[in-house]
């Protein structure tokens, strides 16, 4: 497995969607209850890992665990080296920005 660079809580739900459009997998709310359920109770210091699969065309398999002191959710992958690469960018973007399901409407002068 590839460890990735820590991500935001508040991104979790981009970041599996982006890897989700990554192998062709359309996330469901089942799919939501499963992975925010999953992530609640884990432990990075503790070595308490959630893991969930994607399969589309292609397939990844993702670790998360939370951070005990932060709101940052640690990430382990696995698949296709060329997805890794992919995931690697993706976690690097969710440190950066915090991103949202729905623009927020801004005022604009």
């Amino acid at each position: 497995m590839k460890a990735l660079p820590w991500i935001n809580k508040d991104n979790l739900k981009p970041f599996i969607e982006t890897l989700s459009g990554f192998v062709g997998y359309r996330l469901d709310d089942w799919d939501w209850d499963a992975i925010f359920y999953g992530v609640r109770d884990t432990n990075d210091e503790e070595d308490r890992w959630y893991e969930y699969e994607l399969i589309g065309d292609r397939k990844f398999k993702v670790r998360l665990a939370r951070d005990a002191e932060s709101d940052l959710i640690f990430v382990l992958v696995e698949a296709d080296k060329d997805l890794e690469e992919k995931a690697a960018i993706a976690a690097e973007i969710m440190q950066s920005y915090y991103l949202y399901d729905e623009p927020k409407k801004r005022a604009y002068p």
